[in-house]
């Protein structure tokens, strides 16, 4: 807003302090370049020429400016507020992925297993495999399954919002 008062305002002031040349142009025969506005207001309609009267009175044009002010100022804290819960978010989508890594290096250990595809003792490769192990050991393990399919399915994107 202050960018279009500073574009505005030697527009303005040229139109009104300026006189126009004698010799040529269609100002002439006017001795500012603001009275062929004033002119042409005159000969239209009373009705219209009051309500041009209206919307450049000074109090509409104050009342304009300050809803400008006004909307410009909520639309920036809008902005700032959104921003800031976009960083709150990836924060936790980080720590989120950092506990669900921390939880599976504890059901590790716990199991004696490692990642899938590589060797260990038991020489798992895949998810699916270790899921059907624990089943077959044990009934409660159930939540493993659902923390290494959640983890899995979630790990794109947390590495995509820490890039």
């Amino acid at each position: 807003m202050v960018a279009f008062f500073m574009c505005c305002f030697p527009v303005g002031y040229s139109i009104v302090s300026i006189t126009p040349s004698k010799g040529c142009g269609p100002f002439r025969i006017y001795t500012n370049m603001y009275q062929i506005v004033y002119i042409t207001i005159t000969v239209l309609p009373s009705w219209l020429q009051t309500i041009i009267s209206i919307f450049t009175a000074t109090s509409m044009i104050i009342s304009v400016l300050v809803l400008l002010a006004l909307i410009i100022y909520y639309c920036s804290a809008a902005n700032n507020t959104k921003t800031g819960m976009i960083k709150l978010m990836k924060e936790q989508l980080i720590m989120e992925g950092k506990d669900k890594q921390f939880l599976l290096q504890r059901i590790r250990e716990l199991t004696g297993e490692t990642l899938p595809g590589k060797k260990s003792g038991t020489n798992l490769k895949t998810i699916d495999e270790t899921v059907i192990r624990h089943k077959k050991t044990d009934n409660h393990i159930s939540s493993v399954e659902e923390v290494l399919l959640d983890f899995y399915s979630h790990e794109c994107i947390i590495k995509n919002l820490i890039t």
